[in-house]
């Protein structure tokens, strides 16, 4: 009877010196937040003021709102982009792009007086990776013929040492003829590679980046 008695006294005192080591909210928010404070400073916050706001918000909605989040998603053509939001409230988009191709590398062409060509000889577009708007044309120039020192054109994704064929691209299948004049109706982006020497380790492929 005695033992159980000490038993039970045991317990409480250690749910007693659990709960006193619990660490407050507020305390929390102070060890976790130095990041989110940080970026609001860089953001042009006045740091006294950053850290007033950003430690409120932590102590009322919780440490998450110190904490980054992200999200991947998947555009027409098969490339993704990663929306990263900051902790400080920043919202960031990075173009991951196919074929090495993302709106950072890309040759803008969105100028209404652009030239919206893509030359092709052995064994490389120019340029490969280009950037036009919705319901603009790009020409392809080159020999588009099926043997085997030309290069036949399809819209689709070199995967490994796959040819991917995309039915619902807009670029579609040329073997022949020497220049093709394409309209891209809709925004995404939509690799394209030479059907002779896409894969490696000629790596003759590219992408139309398009834009609202």
């Amino acid at each position: 009877m005695r033992a159980t008695r000490w038993l039970t006294v045991a317990l409480v005192v250690t749910m007693a010196v659990s709960v006193a080591r619990a660490v407050p909210i507020a305390k929390q928010c102070k060890q976790s937040c130095g990041s989110a404070i940080a970026a609001c400073v860089a953001e042009g916050g006045r740091r006294k003021k950053c850290k007033k706001q950003t430690l409120k918000r932590c102590r009322q909605e919780g440490i998450a709102v110190c904490e980054s989040s992200s999200t991947t998603t998947t555009l027409p053509g098969g490339s993704t982009t990663s929306t990263t939001v900051s902790p400080g409230g920043t919202t960031s988009t990075t173009a991951e792009g196919v074929h090495g191709c993302n709106v950072g590398n890309a040759v803008d062409l969105r100028a209404v007086t652009a030239d919206r060509t893509v030359h092709f000889a052995p064994y490389e577009y120019t340029p490969k990776c280009i950037r036009i708007r919705e319901g603009e044309n790009v020409t392809f120039s080159g020999s588009f013929s099926s043997s085997f020192e030309d290069h036949p054109l399809a819209g689709g994704e070199i995967v490994g040492m796959n040819e991917v064929v995309d039915d619902s691209s807009p670029i579609g299948v040329t073997a022949s003829g020497a220049t093709k004049d394409i309209p891209f109706p809709a925004s995404g982006t939509y690799p394209y590679f030479c059907v002779n020497h896409g894969p490696p380790p000629t790596n003759m492929f590219g992408a139309v980046i398009v834009e609202p």
